[in-house]
């Protein structure tokens, strides 16, 4: 368990029952040492996570400890940018936003940043069952100790993920680093301990339904031009039987006349007029007629002996 408090304008973070807490911060110097890239990016990170209310744990959201789990897992993914002593730092944070936003699979893998691959797969970790009894979507294990998982009260991590895709997409379009605050929600209210995700809807702002206004509205992640103020999709009535569509303009076609009407059935009964297939159709017809056969259907085989007299098809030599 942790005991969250404030220490002037500082918040603290009290781990309770864990041995490893003093190894956890000399692992963390230590890569900070190790990776030029780290700590700026941890830091713009954070900034973009608390400002969607997202980088307290104890409400589902992407924890610190965890979010240092996954700055490595990246830099080592990222092989030799990732290590550089002069790297660039906004190709490094656009790629881990598109990583962990797309790339990832949750499903089968798990963040490893104590590995040096900086991966594992899922079923490698002994993983229990979360905060509120589900499975965590995110898999990482504890640098500190082999084989355990750290993310059982991460239970907000699709909108984590989601909030990843929609800065990659930002970032990708304006060129430029954004914290997507004009589609921030207001912070969740506070409570001791983990907050329970509500049964049948997703955790959001006040009065939200189906989670934050940046999570519920999916249009506001395209890049595509937004329609122009007042252009809409006008809806159209089930059209009745035997009635046509109306047109663009909203008036019906013209009907058709008595002479037009006796004008296509002249024409149709013109053998000039008909296509090479109607030719082919009135030529059977007649046939049938005059007490003829089809071809129709006829397969034109000389294997084919003789129709079978039941519906089973033909029968072959």
């Amino acid at each position: 368990p942790i005991i969250k408090m404030n220490a002037g304008r500082y918040a603290v973070d009290l781990t309770v029952g864990a041995s490893n807490g003093l190894s956890a911060v000399q692992w963390i110097k230590d890569r900070v040492n190790e990776f030029v890239a780290m700590r700026p990016l941890i830091l713009v990170l954070k900034k973009l996570l608390k400002t969607h209310h997202l980088d307290d744990a104890s409400t589902g959201g992407c924890g610190g400890y965890l979010l240092v789990s996954l700055v490595v897992s990246h830099l080592r993914q990222s092989g030799e940018p990732g290590r550089s002593a002069n790297p660039n730092l906004g190709a490094l944070l656009l790629g881990f936003l598109r990583r962990f936003g797309y790339d990832f699979d949750y499903a089968r893998m798990a963040v490893a940043a104590g590995r040096p691959s900086g991966v594992i797969r899922g079923k490698d970790l002994v993983v229990g069952p979360g905060a509120f009894g589900r499975r965590p979507m995110i898999l990482a294990e504890d640098p500190q100790e082999t084989g355990r998982n750290i993310t059982g009260a991460a239970y907000r991590f699709k909108e984590v993920r989601a909030l990843f895709r929609a800065a990659a997409e930002a970032m990708s379009a304006e060129g430029e680093l954004t914290f997507l605050r004009e589609m921030a929600s207001p912070a969740p209210a506070s409570s001791r301990g983990p907050q329970a995700p509500p049964s049948s809807q997703p955790s959001g702002g006040v009065g939200a339904r189906g989670g934050p206004s940046w999570l519920r509205d999916k249009r506001s992640f395209s890049l595509k031009r937004p329609r122009e103020e007042g252009a809409s999709v006008e809806a159209r009535a089930p059209n009745k039987k035997g009635k046509s569509p109306p047109n663009k303009k909203g008036k019906p076609p013209p009907k058709t006349t008595k002479s037009q009407k006796k004008a296509n059935n002249k024409a149709n009964k013109n053998p000039a007029t008909w296509t090479p297939q109607k030719a082919r159709v009135m030529a059977d017809k007649a046939r049938i007629a005059a007490g003829g056969k089809s071809n129709k259907g006829v397969k034109k085989s000389p294997r084919i002996a003789a129709k079978k007299k039941s519906r089973g098809g033909w029968a072959t030599e």
